[in-house]
């Protein structure tokens, strides 16, 4: 039913605990389309030109498929967001020095992967819009248009609860009703996509 019922009764589990299932190809897919253009697009920004961008995104996502499957949940160690841009970070540095003809003996182990911080604030910004557009238009079907179309209004247009009410024809109070309701479920799908897990090795 659209705009209604528990959630956590209707999702199923997070991406990030999906992918570690070798065998889940469909998950893997839906991975590298949110993750890989975040990737990429990050090179680019660090001047990589288009074909070492994608270079280095291809080794970013082995690195990932292949340390993944060795790391369990622990909030206390930290985020994905993280754990990847550290990733990315250090695929870009490898590539760098192949560039200048030297060599970095860098292998993904686990005191490695332990050791992450976002690169910088501009990574954050990629990872944050990527992964919130993802989630509205995932839980964007859930929802009636007059509901999302209050919700737009508010949280992102920041339009006032009296405008909103009047254009929609409804209550003051059904615009603050409205907006609470699709932000527990874009905070959910979020925590779905990307926050709720960190890592630490086995």
């Amino acid at each position: 039913m659209i705009g209604t019922g528990n959630y956590a009764d209707e999702t199923s589990p997070s991406l990030l605990v999906r992918v570690r299932n070798a065998q889940d190809l469909d998950s893997w897919r839906e991975f590298e389309r949110l993750y890989r253009p975040i990737v990429r697009k990050y090179c680019v920004y660090r001047q990589l030109q288009a074909a070492d961008a994608e270079d280095v995104t291809q080794e970013v996502m082995l690195t990932v498929s292949q340390a993944i499957k060795r790391f369990e949940y622990d909030p206390g160690k930290g985020r994905f967001r993280a754990w990847l841009g550290t990733i990315t970070a250090n695929q870009i540095k490898k590539w760098s020095l192949r560039q200048k003809k030297q060599q970095l003996d860098f292998q993904p182990t686990d005191q490695n992967l332990c050791q992450y911080s976002d690169p910088d604030g501009q990574w954050i910004e990629f990872f944050s819009e990527a992964v919130l557009t993802q989630a509205c238009n995932n839980i964007r079907p859930f929802f009636e248009d007059r509901t999302w179309r209050c919700f737009k209004a508010a949280w992102i247009e920041n339009l006032s609860p009296r405008v909103i009410a009047d254009d929609l024809e409804i209550a003051v109070h059904a615009v603050y009703v409205n907006k609470a309701r699709v932000l527990r479920r874009l905070e959910a799908e979020i925590r779905l996509l990307s926050e709720d897990l960190a890592f630490f090795p086995e």
